[in-house]
């Protein structure tokens, strides 16, 4: 229920974590045990958070640090044609792929290092599709905050855990894009790169 909790939200800091004094005032967590040590105990071993101190900490990791975008290939593309793509030595190892939206593909890696790897690889080794050039570029989302209303039925009502309504710092998700020398498409003056001339020239 965090994207949804305005009060929670607001009492987190920049590393996403909260008071366990706070979490501690939830109706659902009182009605479990009014014991700090218990509740400590209890998430000892979950994924979800870490405690820390006094404080417990959101385990929310930024998706798609791993993923690999490719552009311009339709998504009746067989998928073996796609994998063809990466069929060199020493190409990193793919959990999976995928068609997307608007001609894109995205190819999931085991990590952010083998995704960075195989974005500099496609372009090193000039690996092509069909007699084209890949374009392609490393895919990075954020988790950022920023301050919106939360809408509510009724205003300064209790929230989903005890929390007020009004004005909360909600976490969003933000495309942000990663190159770092690796080419790709990027914004440069309001063009598009290509990934392609790998120098940053508009595309086209």
């Amino acid at each position: 229920n965090l994207m949804h909790d305005a009060y929670l939200t607001s009492q987190m800091d920049s590393q996403m974590s909260a008071p366990i004094s706070v979490i501690m005032k939830f109706g659902k967590i009182k009605t479990l045990t009014q014991d700090v040590e218990v509740l400590k105990e209890a998430l000892a071993e979950s994924t979800a958070v870490t405690v820390v101190g006094d404080r417990i900490k959101s385990n929310v990791k930024p998706p798609g640090r791993s993923t690999i975008i490719l552009r311009d290939i339709a998504s009746d593309v067989p998928e073996d044609e796609v994998r063809a793509i990466f069929a060199y030595d020493g190409c990193k190892p793919i959990s999976s792929i995928r068609k997307d939206i608007e001609n894109t593909w995205f190819v999931i890696m085991d990590s952010e290092e083998d995704a960075k790897d195989t974005v500099l690889d496609l372009k090193l080794k000039k690996r092509t599709f069909r007699g084209e050039p890949v374009k392609c570029r490393l895919k990075t989302e954020v988790v950022v905050k920023s301050y919106f209303p939360v809408a509510a039925q009724n205003p300064g009502a209790q929230g989903s855990y005890g929390g007020q309504g009004g004005y909360g710092m909600m976490p969003q998700y933000s495309d942000m894009r990663m190159y770092g020398g690796y080419g790709g498409n990027w914004q440069n003056n309001g063009q598009q790169g290509d990934f392609s001339k790998g120098d940053g020239s508009p595309g086209r």
